[in-house]
This record gives structure tokens, C-alpha cells and sequence, in this order.
């Protein structure tokens, strides 16, 4: 008979089964495998038929193994027959109905009550399996996404505040701690420290510098610039902005250098690279570097 078969199925959802996957309580490994195979050969229906048949004549251990096996057979006609044993007064079925009442519906929480999930049923009358199942991979999906962007701009928060905190601390800028913090794969991070950076320099550096560490940070800063693709306008125009705050007139072989990329960025053919340019170039108040801005700003009046 149908029920002895169940019967026998069960025990491989039961929770002393050493087969069972510990997060889902579904069967594993090669009998696993089987068992779950047999169990979607059975109807629905009579699969219901059986487990009442079955319920008053079994042990804990089995009813709990029946419950598992109705969540397996991912049929939502079975999901109210579930929901009879909510509250039940055995802890270990209560809490075995539940667990496997939510991983049918694939529901956030647990239901607790029968009136909780009539109220679910009530509000999803015609769903089927399958439109819960890819609802909950997009939530999934989603809170992860959720997740990576909160990590993400934690990251970016954190490294802003270090950068912050390395260069007003006294005597001298951490340069070295700098370019660890920043210049990360990320992007972001790497924006809102230039933002930070671009702020903290725009009076001037330091009088207590240490030149070595500082002029290594500026050359890391110019070949990321180097690196960066064309389109990337925003982030190219900023880490170039910075590289000429990290400069000083002084630095034999790094001011000319810098000088160089800043004037030929004033013919770059977007307008935010060549104000970033401009901007650098105030730092280097030469005969030369003023000519060009004088040339510049007369072509662009002609132009307007």
C-alpha cells in the first residue's frame, strides 16, 4: 500500500537520517538522490491521503520526516496541510511544519500561526511554485546586491575619514599610509579620497614634509592617471588635480614632469580635464605655465 511506501520514504527526511543537509534538513548523497526521485513519482493527492493515513500510527521522528517530504515535493496544494501543523503541541513537529512551510513558500519569515498563513494564501491565491522560487532567487539576488553596496560605501567612508585623519595629523603627512589606503581597485574609494585629498591640499602642503614619501605617492597618483581609460573623465580630471596639489615648485625631476602632463591636458577635449589642468597650474606660477593659461583663456573668450 501507498502509505507503507511513504512510510519508508520518510525516514530519509527525518532528522536522524545522517543524510540530511543540515541547512535545508532535505536528503543528500546518492540514496538521498534516489529517495527524492521516488518521491516525485508519487501524487499529490494520494500523497496527502497517505500522510493522514499515516499521522496518528507514527513516532515523532516520522512525522517529522512526512513534514520535510511535503516541502520536497514542491506541490503548493499540499502547502495547507502543512499549515494544520503550526501549533501543533509537539515542539519538534511544530518546528519541523514550519521550517518546511517556509521553505515551500520560500517565505522571509517563518509562519508561527494558521492565520498568518491564510493570510499569505489569501493574498497569493493562484502562485505557483515556480513564481516563488524565482521571486526569492530576485530578493536574493537583490539583498545581495543591497549588501555589496553597503560594504562598498563602508569602505569608501572609512578610507575617506583615514585619509581625512592622515593629513591634518601633526608633524607631517603619512604619504605611505596614504597611497596603501587609496589606491585600491576600487574606483570609488579611490574618488572620494582624491575628493578628501583635493580638499585638505588646496592651501598648500605642509611646511613638515617628508619629500621622498611624498613625491613616491605623486608618481603612484600620475601613473594611475596613465593607466586610466580616456572615458573615465571624472576620476582622470580629479587624480590629476591632486597629483599637482602633491608637488612642490622645488622637486627638481617631479615639477617639470607634472608641469608637462598639466599643459598638455589644456587641450584635452573635455572641458572638466582641462579646468582640473588649470587648476593644477596655479600651483606653478612660471612665465611659461601663465602664457599658456593667458593663451587659453583668450581663445576660449573668442570662441564664446
Amino acid at each position: 500500500m501507498l502509505f507503507r511506501s511513504v512510510a519508508a520514504l520518510a525516514r530519509f527526511w527525518s532528522a536522524a537520517a545522517c543524510n540530511v543537509a543540515p541547512s535545508t534538513q532535505l536528503p543528500v548523497g546518492n540514496e538521498g538522490a534516489l529517495a527524492r526521485l521516488a518521491l516525485q513519482e508519487i501524487n499529490a493527492r494520494e500523497f496527502e491521503d497517505a500522510v493522514r493515513t499515516l499521522w496518528p500510527l507514527t513516532d515523532v521522528a516520522t512525522k517529522e520526516g512526512l513534514l520535510r517530504c511535503i516541502a520536497d515535493l514542491q506541490q503548493l496544494y499540499l502547502a495547507p496541510l502543512l499549515a494544520e501543523f503550526l501549533e501543533d503541541p509537539d515542539p519538534a513537529v511544530r518546528a519541523a511544519a514550519r521550517a518546511s512551510l517556509r521553505l515551500l513558500t520560500f517565505h522571509e519569515s517563518e509562519f508561527t500561526t494558521k492565520e498568518l498563513f491564510a493570510d499569505w494564501l489569501l493574498r497569493n491565491p493562484s502562485v505557483r511554485y515556480v513564481d516563488l522560487a524565482e521571486r526569492a532567487a530576485r530578493e536574493a539576488e537583490a539583498r545581495t546586491e543591497r549588501a555589496r553596496q553597503v560594504q562598498m560605501q563602508d569602505s569608501i567612508d572609512r578610507a575617506s575619514e583615514f585619509v581625512r585623519a592622515m593629513t591634518s595629523r601633526k608633524p607631517g603627512i603619512d604619504w605611505a599610509a596614504i597611497q596603501t589606503r587609496m589606491l585600491v581597485d576600487s574606483d570609488k574609494v579611490l574618488g572620494a579620497c582624491l575628493a578628501v585629498l583635493a580638499e585638505s591640499l588646496a592651501a598648500g602642503l605642509p611646511a613638515d614634509d617628508s619629500a621622498q614619501a611624498r613625491q613616491a605617492f605623486c608618481r603612484a597618483l600620475l601613473q594611475r592617471w596613465r593607466v586610466l581609460a580616456a572615458d573615465q573623465i571624472s576620476l582622470r580630471s580629479k587624480l590629476l588635480e591632486v597629483v599637482a596639489y602633491t608637488v612642490r615648485v622645488e622637486d627638481a625631476e617631479l615639477a617639470p614632469e607634472v608641469i608637462a602632463v598639466l599643459l598638455s591636458q589644456l587641450e584635452a577635449t573635455s572641458a572638466e580635464e582641462q579646468m582640473a589642468a588649470l587648476r593644477g597650474l596655479r600651483r606653478f606660477p612660471t612665465v611659461d605655465t601663465r602664457s599658456r593659461v593667458v593663451r587659453m583663456a583668450r581663445a576660449l573668450d573668442r570662441k564664446s
